[in-house]
């Protein structure tokens, strides 16, 4: 079973606490790391980290959305 939590986005200590720790609030597969990643920079989100190999398999990279939470892009 898949889950999907949406929160506000307000000034609270959990939330401010996730931001600076850049703790993925979701995370998207995809076929094409590097490629979505550039797409997405070209319209304007804010890079926090480069598609890199991780240790667990696949590559991930991490942008923020309009409102500062971190988004994964993750390629298996």
């Amino acid at each position: 079973m898949s889950q999907l939590l949406l929160a506000l986005n307000d000034a609270t200590a959990v939330q401010a606490e996730r931001r600076a720790a850049s703790t993925q609030a979701v995370s998207f597969t995809t076929g094409d790391c590097r490629r979505r990643h550039e797409k997405r920079i070209r319209r304007g989100a804010v890079l926090v980290s480069e598609p890199q190999p991780m240790g667990y398999g696949g590559s991930d990279a991490v942008l923020q959305d309009g409102c500062g939470n971190p988004l994964n892009l993750h390629q298996g």
